[in-house]
């Protein structure tokens, strides 16, 4: 990681394990991320469509947690017909469509249907981002709401969903299944400040509600660190939530 000049941070990727390796030898390289259309006849050697490949098999690893696949997940890509299968719905809501369009093309079969140059899929991802966080300044959508004045009823088993959470961070919740209120506050705080593929204002926001809700229940206690990946706290006799 690097911090960059507002001190935001970003990921930064080195992979020189390929460089003495000869531009012919298209075996070279870790499936999924070597482009397996290099056989076609009119590659046959690596080329940067292949790096731009690799690049956006990573991007998609990132936003999902898995790979693209190819017709059943098994076969080899180069000897079906049929393009990457994108699972849209595993991306967040707010990008869903933006990000399908733009792997499609990253990860399609044809060079000629893919991005031209690294400057051009760095833009089109960019934009993506970019447009959401103006179409959310614009209507309001997607920020968190007022908790100041918290829903009456609520209880441990209300659904997060009736909340006022942001779309990004009612999207960390669900990625980290977390349902109801109980489960939320079963987490500690010190979780919620570090948690997997959430953004600072994401984390700024899920500690602060957790501030504002834990004093509501008493009853529900959380006893020492964080003791898993998530942030979520492991069941009672690991140090974990006790309710």
């Amino acid at each position: 990681m690097a911090s960059g000049s507002k001190g935001k941070l970003h990921l930064i990727l080195f992979d020189f394990s390929l460089a003495r390796i000869p531009p012919d030898n298209i075996r070279a390289g870790t499936p999924p991320y070597l482009d397996p259309f290099l056989k076609d006849a009119s590659r046959r050697r690596w080329d940067l469509h292949a790096e731009r490949f690799a690049a956006a098999v990573t991007l998609y690893e990132m936003a999902t947690g898995t790979v693209p696949k190819w017709g059943d997940g098994r076969s080899d890509p180069a000897l079906l017909s049929c393009e990457a299968t994108i699972d849209s719905a595993l991306f967040e809501p707010s990008l869903r469509e933006g990000l399908s369009a733009f792997f499609t093309k990253a990860l399609a079969r044809s060079v000629k249907n893919r991005f031209d140059t690294c400057e051009e899929m760095l833009k089109a991802f960019s934009q993506l981002f970019r447009e959401v966080e103006r179409a959310e300044r614009s209507t309001g959508a997607g920020h968190a709401g007022d908790w100041a004045t918290l829903p009456e009823p609520i209880s441990l088993e209300t659904p997060v969903v009736f909340l006022s959470f942001s779309d990004r961070a009612l999207s960390a919740l669900e990625r980290m299944d977390l349902r109801t209120v109980g489960d939320f506050l079963g987490v500690h705080i010190d979780g919620l400040s570090r948690i997997r593929g959430g953004g600072r204002q994401t984390q700024k926001e899920l500690t602060q509600v957790h501030r504002t809700l834990a004093p509501r229940f008493p009853e529900l206690h959380v006893t020492g660190p964080p003791q898993s990946g998530d942030g979520r706290c492991l069941g009672p006799g690991s140090g974990g939530a006790e309710r």
